[in-house]
């Protein structure tokens, strides 16, 4: 009896220490978890960031040049994922509109006519 009480003995011991240890490494490896955050937030804007440069690469899609001006202006815009899913029905609208001449547009047309893709 004295060898499986000496063998419980020295199990809980090594438990115990092994929860000590579980503990220690836990308590290091989380000062770690905001810069893991970090890392990670990075990464993910970097791969959206390459994913929008490859897309637009493909598709010769250039960037809209941003002015400080009080007028929209845009020519032949077209909305991305239906050119892509069927480009023949793909119908390219401009828009313009200046402060103080042109603050409304009203959008009409039959249901699924495009509207909302429009707006967007």
């Amino acid at each position: 009896m004295s060898l499986v009480k000496t063998f419980r003995e020295v199990e809980d011991a090594y438990h115990d220490e092994q929860q000590n240890y579980v503990e220690k490494v836990i308590e290091i490896t989380s000062t770690y978890h905001p810069r893991i955050e970090n890392v990670s937030t990075l990464i993910a804007q970097l791969d959206v960031l390459t994913a929008f440069a490859s897309v637009a690469e493909q598709y010769s899609y250039s960037k809209p040049e941003v002015v400080e001006s009080r007028t929209l202006d845009l020519i032949e815009s077209r909305h991305p994922l239906i050119e892509v899913a069927d480009p023949a029905s793909c119908i390219s609208n401009s828009c313009i509109m200046e402060q103080g001449q042109s603050n409304l547009a009203v959008i009409t047309g039959p249901n699924m006519g495009g509207k909302s893709t429009y707006i967007r």
